[in-house]
C-alpha cells in the first residue's frame, strides 16, 4: 500500500505538467501575455478566465464603437442626445444653466473636394483634438454630420462665460491645419461659425436646444460674426 501511494505521488508532477501543457496549447494564438505569464498559478483557471473575459472585452469594444464616431472616437449623435437629456434634467433639478454649441467648420467640405477624403479626415481629426483641448474636462463633444460638431457645456455661469469660450474656439479653429496633398503638406484654413443655445431660455428638450443652436449658427455664418446666441433671435 505504501509503495502504491509513493508511486501515485511521484506521478503527479508529470500529470500536472502534462495538463498545463495541454491547457497552454488550448489558448488562442492572440491570448494576452498576462494569461500566459501566470500559467504556473493555475493553467485550467487561466484558460477559463481568458474564455470568459474575451467575449466581455469584445462586447465592451463593440458597445463603444456603436456609440462613438469611427473617425474621431467622439460620442456620436445618440450618445450626445442621451447626455443632453440627462444634463437638462439635472439643470432643471439644481437650477443650473446648460448650453449647446453647434460649431460649423466652414471650408471643410471644400478641402475634401480639393484634396480628397484622406485630407478631409486628417483635418476633421485635428479639429476634434482642438475642441477637446479647448473645452473643459467633462464637457461633451460630438461630431454632427460632415462639417459640424456639437458641444454640451454644463453648469455655465452665464452668457459672458459662453462668449469667452466661443471666442477662444474661434481662435484655435482658425489656426492653419496641415493636410497632405500627394505627400506634400498643405496648410488649409477653417472658418468656424458657432450657434449657442442655453437651457432653460432657449429650450427644454434636446431637439429644441439643438435646433435653436443650429439657427443661431446659421445667423453667425451669414453675418460672419463668429458666434451668435439663440436668445438674440426670434423664436420659431
Amino acid at each position: 500500500m505504501s509503495t502504491r501511494k509513493e508511486n501515485n505521488s511521484a506521478s503527479r508532477p508529470a500529470d500536472a505538467s502534462a495538463h498545463a501543457s495541454e491547457a497552454q496549447d488550448s489558448l488562442p494564438a492572440n491570448a494576452p501575455a498576462l494569461s500566459r505569464s501566470k500559467w504556473t498559478e493555475g493553467p485550467v483557471r487561466n484558460v477559463m478566465h481568458y474564455e470568459l473575459s474575451a467575449p466581455v472585452n469584445l462586447a465592451e469594444s463593440a458597445g463603444h464603437r456603436a456609440m462613438h464616431d469611427h473617425l474621431t472616437d467622439l460620442p456620436n449623435g445618440a450618445l450626445f442626445n442621451d447626455r443632453l437629456e440627462i444634463a437638462i434634467a439635472q439643470a432643471r433639478h439644481h437650477g443650473w444653466s446648460t448650453a449647446v454649441l453647434l460649431v460649423h467648420m466652414g471650408g471643410l467640405k471644400l478641402i475634401g473636394q480639393t484634396f480628397g477624403q484622406a485630407a478631409n479626415d486628417c483635418v476633421v481629426k485635428e479639429l476634434a483634438a482642438r475642441l477637446t483641448a479647448t473645452l473643459r474636462f467633462g464637457d461633451t463633444i460630438s461630431r454632427h454630420g460632415g462639417s459640424d460638431f456639437l458641444c454640451l457645456l454644463c453648469e455655465i455661469a452665464g452668457e459672458q462665460e459662453l462668449a469667452t469660450i466661443a471666442t477662444e474656439l474661434n481662435r484655435v479653429i482658425r489656426q492653419p491645419c496641415e493636410c497632405l496633398d500627394q505627400d506634400v503638406a498643405t496648410s488649409v484654413h477653417i472658418r468656424p461659425s458657432i450657434g449657442i443655445a442655453v437651457f432653460p431660455q432657449d429650450g427644454d428638450t434636446a431637439d429644441r436646444m439643438i435646433g435653436r443652436a443650429a439657427a443661431a449658427m446659421r445667423q453667425a455664418d451669414g453675418d460672419h460674426s463668429g458666434f451668435a446666441f439663440a436668445s438674440s433671435m426670434p423664436n420659431f
